[in-house]
């Protein structure tokens, strides 16, 4: 079978060092869309039912004191969930009506992820590459004619176990989306007898020469003036770990995906969310009762707080890190929602590079970070505080592996 170009409605966009994403049209989905009546409908209902269930207790705060009031607003907040589940079923709804949906693939390292976006509404799965087998079209591989006609199309990852296969995209023509599942067929295909197998017989090689004997003292000594590297720097890949470690030519790459809001925020997420409901509440109920303006000033210190505690967690959920080392260089570059951030160092600028506090704490448990410690008064860069503190330390070994340059 002839590989196929790519439509040019489907846009390609280079993310960083080993990142591709595929983004495809909105869907054009003709009279189906006003299938998105029904969640709106639905919707309605259930925000109305949950605004009156809120209201009554909102409206006599005004007139209670003491516990009794500590219960109203209790009861009022048990509402908050139901009518944030209505609100987004009228945003389906809507956006299905509106017929503004489309999809993004994203190979990034050693994963294969699908993002729907649907409006403000975004959610994602991904499989590792290794896992997939075939990339088919409404259930069947590329080699059949059928997957290669027909009108709308689903494009599908299989994996070794069929319970995990993955929907990747739906709701578009097969003539879109053959010659993508052929461009992916050939990236999965590479990636699993190339670089990543490579990557597994290097990682193997490293746990080995990591359980070896404990080094002698000229091993230490060579160590210590940056000739050889201390075998305890190497270290394994923590079993768990969505960070990618690709071999390049003089040196490494690698990926630190998004770690996502819950995750990668440390639980600071949702205690913003909880922060800035409460402040919310309150100032409602300060407007009901004529407070002087004076407190609403007041209150400002409040509300800055609870912005920059989600504005933290925002940029801890959601950025990606992209590190490189070549030619006794280390270049990093950080993408988050408020914005990239490049910078790189020659070794010579480099003192040590560990794992230390970041400074923030959440639950009084501080929160790990990789720490780069310039020479001189260079100061120190802190990076992967969204990350585990064993892939912060995996990590940085892998750092002081390749830049031979000593430990926080």
């Amino acid at each position: 079978m002839t590989l196929q170009r790519l439509p040019p409605d489907i846009r390609v966009i280079q993310e960083g060092l080993d990142t591709t994403r595929y983004v495809l049209p909105r869907r054009k989905l003709g009279k189906v869309r006003w299938l998105g009546v029904a969640p709106l409908i639905f919707g309605l209902g259930v925000s109305g039912f949950m605004y009156s269930w809120m209201a009554g207790p909102l409206t006599g705060i005004g007139r209670e004191h003491g516990f009794a009031k500590g219960i109203s607003i209790a009861f009022a907040l048990m509402g908050l969930p139901g009518l944030a589940i209505g609100l987004g079923l009228m945003l389906v709804g809507i956006v299905v009506m509106l017929d503004i949906s489309h999809s993004e693939i994203v190979v990034s390292g050693n994963h294969l992820r699908a993002v729907e976006r649907w409006g403000l509404l975004r959610w994602t799965r991904k499989r590792q590459i290794r896992a997939i087998q075939p990339i088919g079209i409404n259930g069947k591989t590329l080699t059949s004619s059928s997957a290669l006609s027909g009108g709308y199309a689903a494009l599908s990852a299989w994996t070794l176990n069929k319970d995990d296969n993955m929907l990747v995209t739906a709701g578009y023509p097969a003539a879109l989306l053959v010659p993508l599942a052929q461009v992916l067929s050939g990236t999965v295909a590479g990636s699993r007898s190339g670089t990543l197998s490579d990557l597994a017989e290097d990682e193997a090689s490293d746990r080995e020469e990591a359980e070896s004997p404990v080094a002698t003292s000229d091993s230490r000594a060579a160590a210590a003036a940056g000739d050889v590297p201390l075998p305890d720097d190497r270290i394994a890949a923590p079993p768990d770990t969505n960070i990618t470690l690709q071999e390049r030519p003089g040196g490494i790459a690698i990926s630190v995906p998004r770690a996502g809001l819950w995750r990668g925020s440390k639980g600071l997420f949702m205690f913003s969310l909880m922060w800035n409901g409460f402040i919310a509440v309150f100032i409602t109920l300060m407007a009901r009762t004529g407070t002087p303006f004076g407190i609403y000033l007041f209150m400002l210190i409040f509300v800055a707080i609870g912005l920059a505690m989600l504005g933290a967690a925002l940029n801890m959920g959601w950025k990606r890190i992209l590190l490189a080392v070549a030619n006794d260089t280390l270049a990093y570059e950080t993408i988050s929602p408020f914005g990239v951030v490049r910078k790189q160092f020659h070794r010579k600028e480099i003192e040590s590079i560990g794992v230390g506090p970041s400074g923030m704490s959440v639950g009084n448990v501080p929160v790990m970070e990789l720490q780069i410690l310039l020479a001189g008064a260079g100061g120190k860069i802190g990076l992967m505080s969204q990350c585990s503190a064993d892939e912060s330390a995996w990590v940085a070994a892998q750092l002081r592996l390749r830049l031979k340059v000593g430990r926080t």
